[in-house]
């Protein structure tokens, strides 16, 4: 049972809970065991993996340990990319930790191009958005880029707007 894919899912549940609480410590020491045992019983690329690389990631933005958090962001990615949709939400959520953390970083390149990655097929039915609690039509030049950005664009400059 010690290692135990299961075992392995309530030490991330109970990592979450102790992130919440502000107990990091204790998050890092549950998100650990639970990465120890899923990268001994899963395949390389299985989106349980993702999950705790991602946890893991927050939680080292959170200790404001950046380069290991990139590191793990890098891991959820790949292994993201190779097994699901390029419109999966879980997708987008990726990108966004990428990019505000490559924006962190001071890599502004890297935060733009994956700021400009498609993310999400349903951003938005009606072709509106809400922008600071109010609803407003998109201009044609709009480019659609996730769940949660559009870039608005004219000659002079473009306008990440984040819903």
């Amino acid at each position: 049972m010690k290692n135990h894919s299961d075992l392995a899912a309530i030490y991330n549940s109970l990592g979450i809970i102790y992130f919440d609480l502000n107990e990091k410590k204790k998050a890092l020491e549950l998100y650990e065991k639970c990465k120890n045992i899923w990268e001994k019983v899963l395949n390389s690329d299985h989106p349980d993996l993702a999950t705790i690389y991602n946890n893991l990631g927050n939680l080292y933005i959170n200790l404001n340990e950046k380069k290991k958090a990139l590191e793990l962001y890098e891991k959820c990615k790949n292994i993201l990319e190779k097994v699901l949709n390029s419109d999966h939400p879980d997708l987008a959520t990726i990108y966004n930790n990428l990019g505000g953390l490559y924006d962190d970083l001071n890599d502004k390149k890297k935060a733009l191009e994956l700021a400009l990655k498609p993310k999400c097929s349903d951003v938005s039915r009606s072709g509106n958005i809400l922008i600071k609690d109010k609803e407003e039509s998109l201009p044609k030049e709009s480019k659609k880029t996730s769940c949660n950005k559009y870039i608005i664009s004219d000659t002079n400059s473009k306008i990440i707007y984040n819903l």
